[in-house]
């Protein structure tokens, strides 16, 4: 009667921590979609009210001078960049756009400098019918706010082209954004959330923490962030998310099946990084049990500012300035560059110390994994 009591016991047991770990799981996405409604105001593109556009502000007004000015606040309510939308004032004279103005947006400013700079040239005196057919490529590290800013352009060359040139709009002049990029990051994501069941070996570990922090991180700045979680928590899905979908999968739904917090020790490419610099020093000093739990608390300590902060709106802009945006080489601070190097040079002796006593993204993640 005992053994069997027993064994009812130990299989009573598994099932309970698996239920433990699926509200852990919820208990983490309730904090990703209160931050998402606390910040952006909507939940998957749904918001309780959507403020009407202000009378004053035509999509079109005609220049003493014969210019013509298309605002795609109206045109493009629709079109979502990383973390909301990214509307612009495009003046056009004699069929060619002469000037194009980004207008306020809530987007991370390092993404949308990055997106900017390297799609200001693409309108540089180009005639409209010709942007209008042609296919843009979105820019890599900064994809959804590259493909906002192409797409809100697109919807005010054909507007200027269906009411002012009275000639028909390009068909099909969307565009999907989906280029090299998107297909680099998703390989790479896929890898690191499949391959590490099959393959067990250290050539194998080296190689996907190489392509981690070369094709996740500096060539395509694909990452989980709270910006990314905002991203996809605020906004309709798209299938440009799809390579940030498959982290969040390996992220919190690949633990359920016993395969532990894979994103950040097999796909996190500042976590590869760190985790590379680590590999060049076999021996490293040795830190207390002690010490390790008091720099947990303090990292668990800091995530509850950061978020209380972002909850009651008094300092959400933190997230603009994640550790993760260094990745963005070209357009993010100083200062982040230098921060991201103290981690990486202090890597060569303490274990990855960014991720285990410093990063907000993987406490969240942490927090899904709890199975008590």
């Amino acid at each position: 009667m005992d053994k069997k009591n027993n064994a009812k016991g130990g299989a009573a047991r598994p099932a309970n921590r698996r239920w433990a770990h699926v509200a852990s799981l919820l208990t983490a996405f309730c904090i990703l979609f209160s931050l998402a409604f606390a910040v952006n105001g909507r939940v998957f593109g749904n918001a309780p009210q959507e403020a009407p556009a202000p009378a004053d502000d035509p999509v079109a007004r005609v220049l003493p001078d014969g210019a013509v000015v298309i605002n795609t606040t109206t045109l493009g309510s629709d079109v979502q960049g990383y973390a909301g939308t990214v509307p612009l004032e495009v003046t056009f004279r004699d069929g060619v756009i002469e000037d194009v103005k980004a207008l306020d947006n809530v987007e991370t400013p390092s993404f949308f400098e990055r997106a900017w700079n390297g799609l200001k040239l693409v309108w540089s005196d180009e005639e409209a019918a010709s942007v209008a057919k042609r296919d843009i490529d979105a820019v890599s590290g900064a994809t959804y706010s590259s493909q906002a800013i192409i797409e809100n352009l697109r919807r005010a060359v054909n507007y200027y082209m269906e009411h002012y040139q009275h000639t028909e709009a390009a068909a099909n002049a969307g565009t999907s954004g989906i280029g090299a990029a998107w297909w680099g990051a998703l390989l790479v994501a896929l890898a690191s959330a499949i391959l590490p069941f099959f393959i067990h070996n250290r050539t194998y570990r080296f190689i996907q923490l190489v392509l981690n922090v070369g094709v996740l991180g500096f060539w395509t700045g694909t990452f989980l962030s709270y910006t990314s979680f905002l991203s996809v928590f605020s906004n309709p899905v798209r299938l440009a998310m799809l390579p940030t979908m498959i982290l969040l999968v390996t992220a919190f739904i690949v633990p359920l099946f016993g395969a532990g917090n894979r994103y950040c020790t097999w796909t996190c490419p500042f976590g590869s990084m760190q985790m590379l610099a680590g590999m060049a020093v076999k021996h490293k000093p040795h830190i207390g049990h002690r010490t390790v739990m008091a720099l947990t608390w303090v990292r668990r300590g800091l995530w509850t500012v950061l978020m209380l902060l972002t909850w009651t709106g008094v300092f959400s802009e933190w997230i603009d300035y994640e550790i993760f945006t260094a990745f963005l080489v070209s357009s993010v601070p100083t200062f982040m560059l230098i921060i991201a190097g103290a981690f990486v040079l202090l890597s060569f002796v303490v274990e990855r110390p960014f991720c285990r006593f410093v990063c907000p993204t993987g406490t969240i993640i942490n927090i899904s994994e709890i199975n008590y």
